[in-house]
C-alpha cells in the first residue's frame, strides 16, 4: 500500500509530510512507526517533497538577496525576507545521504524539500531517517521547539518508575555509559543524545523523539523531569 500523506507526531507537534511520489513502508526507517499517527493535530508543521530542484531556488548572497548566516563543509544556512533557506550537500562522514534545498516559512511550521536524487523506486526504499532529508531534524525541532517553550537540549533521557532522568555533560562526560548501566539495572531510555525538554506549567517535561546519536533506539515516551545531573567524567566506570 503507498500513499502521498504520512503524519508523524513528537512533544505535541504533528508533521505532515507529503509527497510528490508515493509514500511506501520502505520510505522512512522504522524508527518512525513509534510516531506514526493517523492525521493532523492541533500543532501542525507541513513538509512537502519536491524531487526536482527550480531554478533561481538558491539566493545569491553576492547580490545582497539573503544574509549568509550558517555554513560548514556540508550546511550552508540563508536568511532571506521571511524565509530560511538550507543547502545541504551529501557527506558520508557526517551521515548526510542526499544533495537537498530545503526552504521554510519564517516560523518554519511549512517546508519544501527540493533533491533531484531520487526516482520513484529509490524514493519508495529510501529509509530515510529524516522528515527532510538531513542527516537528523535537529535544525528543524530546534527552531519550532524555541517557540513553544522547549528546547532540543545534547542530553540523554531516561525513565524510572514514570519518572524523568536527564543526564547533560560534555561529549566523552559518561552519559552514555551511564545510561547504559541504569538500563541494565531497570531504566527505560527514552533518548539518547539529543532530547526534547519542554516547559509545561510548573513542569518541565521529556519527551523522547527520532533524533538520537549514536544508539539508534528511539521512544515517544513522555514524562516529568524530577532530577537533572550535570556529569564530569571519572576515571573510573561506577554509579
Amino acid at each position: 500500500m503507498t500513499e502521498t500523506i504520512k503524519y508523524f507526531e513528537t512533544a505535541g507537534i504533528t508533521f505532515e509530510i507529503r509527497s510528490d511520489l508515493p509514500i511506501t513502508s520502505q520510505t522512512f526507517q522504522k524508527k518512525f512507526q513509534a510516531f506514526e499517527v493517523s492525521g493532523p493535530g492541533k500543532d501542525t508543521v507541513t513538509i512537502h517533497h519536491h524531487f526536482t530542484i527550480p531554478d533561481g531556488l538558491l539566493p545569491d548572497p553576492s547580490l545582497k538577496q539573503a544574509a549568509m548566516v550558517f555554513s560548514n563543509d556540508f550546511l550552508t544556512v540563508y536568511r532571506t525576507g521571511r524565509q530560511w533557506i538550507y543547502e545541504q550537500k551529501r557527506s558520508d562522514a557526517h551521515g548526510i545521504p542526499h544533495n537537498a534545498i530545503v526552504r521554510f516559512n519564517q516560523d518554519h511550521t511549512l517546508g519544501h524539500v527540493y533533491t533531484a536524487e531520487l526516482d520513484p523506486e529509490s524514493y519508495a526504499t529510501a529509509n530515510l531517517g529524516s522528515v527532510v532529508m538531513f542527516g537528523g531534524d535537529h535544525y528543524l525541532m530546534a527552531n519550532l521547539l524555541a517557540d513553544r517553550n522547549g528546547m532540543l537540549v545534547h542530553a540523554n533521557g531516561l525513565a524510572w518508575n514514570q519518572k524523568g532522568v536527564v543526564l547533560i555533560g560534555r561529549s566523552g562526560a559518561g552519559k552514555s555509559t551511564l545510561s547504559g548501566m541504569l538500563t541494565e539495572s531497570g531504566f527505560d531510555l527514552v533518548a539518547d543524545d539529543r532530547i526534547i525538554l519542554i516547559q509545561k506549567k510548573d513542569q518541565l517535561i521529556l519527551a523522547g523523539s527520532w533524533c538520537h546519536g549514536s544508539v539508534a533506539r528511539v521512544t515517544n515516551t513522555r514524562v516529568r523531569v524530577c532530577d537533572i545531573y550535570f556529569l564530569v567524567q571519572s576515571p573510573e566506570n561506577r554509579i
